[in-house]
């Protein structure tokens, strides 16, 4: 910002760029000539006139000069009267942004990392294509705190909830069917560690994602009633089930029915990904349904000038009494 003792301030430009909080006040300045030439009517008539024959080539133009000081006091009080109509239209500039936020959704991944999950009937595997989609899904996020939970015979917690989404990607990444030794396929106790994590998350939409090739085996808890209790904490369940219509040797059986359960227990929705890319539009699908609301918000910074066109008027004002005090003028009249 300019230094208040410039005469930046004055300047048509900077007065134009103004905003003026209560600019109806800016009509008094019409006033301050008017009453300075009033004034000067009123005392020209009121005095007596003494006429005076002057040897102009003895007083010369110095005479002339001095004489004309006499109009410095009004001048600066005239100024002062200006600077305080200024400062009472309250002179602004407002910078206004908008920004743009959101509530974020809060998501958890359940992932099926068990020995079924190598089938090929979804290349090059189930898994793979799984964890591609997923990250794919993750990035077409905004501001929407997602974890990961991955299972097998154990379930594990690899990440709550959260907008790193670069870390996610990385422990997608690192993921594979050796992770976790143990043999099954627990989804109840998955979906419960999902639950678990969600169930204090004040959001208005908490989603579980759950991707997996067969029915529970191996559980402490029933995944039905995992997701009966969901329920209670407005949490929703997508069951995503992953492999190929076509029954092969070399591939388990997707178990449809419990995935099925699962999500009507939940109220939330089944899909069925037979290929990569029935996977990437059950994504999107999802994606749009959990569709985060992005808000706007205006944000106004005022800063005040009024301050400076004060210290100026004052300024003025004590210069011009000050110079009534001397042979200018006399702190009595007026």
């Amino acid at each position: 910002m300019q230094d208040w003792l410039s005469f930046y301030w004055f300047q048509v430009d900077t007065l134009r760029s103004f905003s003026w909080e209560r600019i109806y006040s800016l009509f008094f300045l019409v006033a301050v000539p008017l009453v300075f030439f009033l004034k000067w009517i009123f005392r020209s008539q009121s005095r007596e006139r003494l006429a005076i024959t002057l040897d102009v080539s003895k007083a010369g133009r110095f005479s002339d000069f001095v004489a004309n000081l006499r109009y410095l006091p009004p001048f600066f009080m005239a100024l002062a009267a200006t600077c305080f109509i200024l400062a009472l239209a309250r002179p602004q500039r407002i910078l206004e942004t908008k920004e743009q936020y959101s509530d974020g959704i809060d998501i958890m991944i359940a992932l099926d990392i068990s020995e079924s999950m190598k089938g090929q009937d979804l290349p090059p595997n189930r898994l793979i294509a799984a964890k591609k989609v997923a990250k794919d899904f993750i990035s077409g996020r905004f501001q929407d705190r997602i974890g990961l939970v991955a299972f097998a015979g154990e379930a594990y917690l690899l990440s709550p909830p959260t907008t790193d989404y670069e870390i996610l990607n990385q422990i997608l990444d690192d993921l594979d069917e050796n992770t976790i030794p143990a043999v099954g396929t627990a989804i109840g106790d998955a979906l419960a560690k999902c639950v678990n994590r969600m169930r204090e998350v004040s959001s208005d939409s908490k989603v579980i994602v759950l991707i997996s090739d067969g029915s529970d085996f191996g559980s402490s808890l029933s995944p039905e009633m995992v997701a009966k209790l969901s329920v209670q904490f407005n949490i929703k369940i997508y069951t995503v089930a992953v492999g190929g219509f076509e029954k092969r040797a070399d591939v388990e059986p997707v178990d449809e029915k419990s995935l099925k359960e699962i999500a009507k227990a939940s109220k939330g929705k089944f899909f069925r990904a037979s290929n990569t890319e029935t996977l990437k539009s059950i994504f999107k699908e999802i994606n749009a349904i959990e569709q985060v609301k992005i808000k706007a918000q205006n944000f106004k910074d005022v800063r005040d000038y009024y301050f400076i066109y004060i210290i100026w008027g004052i300024i003025f004002l004590l210069i011009s009494m000050l110079l009534k005090t001397t042979f200018m003028g006399n702190v009595l009249e007026d």
